[in-house]
């Protein structure tokens, strides 16, 4: 134990260094090798053995095709159709600017690329009918975290690969707590819009140009149907969904939409395999941490210290959500998932804690962990889409939808059945 806490120590001064986290937990893993007396030969199959998973695949595919979504303006066309049946409501223009980030949710995966798409829209146009720009960013910031959580969700994906559970049923749990946290964020946005007057209701759009938007956008609308309908109709495995997605997403940008521009793919590709070898990296440095540490029995004699301490499974829960908010301040969310998980599998085992639903419980937290200084992905992003705004005013502005978010966390600890009632209709 003393050991491990030794290395646990070094990766925590190599982080706060500055090292990319990935090498932080590979030089903290290989110190733990030498530690307990293991060659430093086995380092290679261990790292492969990281990338060795199939469901994996799905994180690259997913990831490209978010970019050649918000690379070739589809998330401008959903903004319009959804602004077209709102914008007349007093605060429906910041309604639709959740409910677009709810859509794109469903078919982007990622929080950071979601949170981008909208903003890029969304913030402008809030600005523009006289939303505070404050209000408006944070309100596309904390929307932007729904790529988290509704499915298709890469931390389901990298959750269910460690885990051993089953990504088409995590995919099921984040179903219901997502529309939860979409309702709570609408819901907040609407009743400030209207209590301040932020906002000026525009004219309402003809049933005409609405029916015509509608008609134009169904084929991007029918994408998340594609996915999740083919998941659960047993056509496809994750990553098979994510690959038919990609492609019928580059079939509408070249041939539909006709936005497609051979420097725009080129930027979505190399944006892809940044953000895929950084993922891909942290999971293997995690990887040979975890080996490690299973050595060293941490997780099982974590699990055993649990029993005999005779902690309830809501003071491990409680516990567990107020380390995973603390942490969620300095590392990204794919970072926590890796390092925490492995640890706290054995406990959840030991209080039969369902891991289904404490996969949900670790995403809502990773919500928060995007938009909580100082490595909130999604403050930077709309900080650097929107240049006449300070961090500070981002983050004050997200500040409020903090809270909510907490309030969607503290609903789905107490009625886990909002998170388990779907997937348990799939068994």
């Amino acid at each position: 134990m003393t050991s491990f806490a030794v290395i646990v120590g070094v990766l925590c001064v190599l982080l706060l260094l500055g090292f990319p986290v990935a090498f932080a937990l590979g030089i903290a893993g290989a110190l733990g090798l030498v530690a307990t007396g293991q060659s430093l030969e086995i380092v290679p199959e261990v790292l492969y053995s990281a990338a060795d998973n199939f469901v994996l695949l799905a994180i690259p595919l997913f990831v490209l095709m978010s970019r050649i979504l918000m690379k070739t303006g589809m998330s401008d066309e959903l903004f319009e159709l959804i602004n077209a049946f709102v914008r007349h409501i007093a605060g429906g223009m910041a309604a639709g600017a959740v409910l677009c980030c709810a859509f794109f949710a469903a078919i982007s995966g990622s929080s950071v690329t979601n949170a981008a798409a909208v903003g890029l829209v969304a913030i402008p146009a809030l600005i523009k009918h006289g939303y505070p720009k404050e209000f408006a960013a944070g309100l596309v910031a904390a929307g932007g975290t729904l790529g988290i959580l509704i499915p298709p969700s890469i931390p389901f994906i990298v959750y269910g690969a460690i885990t051993d559970q089953s990504v088409a049923k995590l995919f099921l749990s984040g179903v219901i707590p997502g529309l939860v946290v979409t309702v709570l964020i609408l819901g907040y946005a609407v009743i400030v819009s209207r209590v301040r007057g932020y906002g000026k209701p525009g004219a309402p759009a003809p049933w005409p140009e609405r029916l015509r938007l509608l008609v134009r956008n169904l084929p991007l609308l029918s994408l998340p149907v594609l996915i999740l309908g083919g998941i659960y109709a047993g056509v496809f495995t994750p990553t098979e969904a994510a690959a038919a997605a990609l492609a019928i997403t580059l079939a509408l940008a070249l041939f539909y939409y006709r936005r497609l521009t051979a420097v725009a793919l080129w930027e979505a590709t190399r944006e892809t395999v940044n953000v895929s070898v950084m993922i891909f990296a942290i999971v293997a440095g995690a990887k040979l941490f975890g080996h490690v540490s299973t050595t060293m029995q941490i997780p099982q004699g974590f699990a055993a210290w649990i029993q005999a301490a005779n902690i309830t499974p809501a003071e491990f829960i409680a516990a567990t959500m107020i380390l995973l908010i603390f942490l969620g301040d300095f590392l990204d969310p794919i970072s926590i998932i890796l390092i925490v998980v492995p640890v706290l599998l054995p406990a959840l085992g030991a209080l039969q804690i369902d891991p289904i639903w404490f996969g949900v419980l670790l995403v809502i937290n990773m919500e928060l962990a995007n938009i909580t200084p100082p490595v909130g992905l999604n403050l930077f992003v709309i900080q650097a889409i929107q240049k006449d705004l300070s961090f500070q005013e981002v983050l004050r502005g997200t500040v409020p939808f903090m809270f909510v978010i907490v309030a969607a966390l503290a609903l789905i600890w107490w009625e886990p059945r909002l998170a388990t009632w779907l997937p348990a209709l799939a068994r």
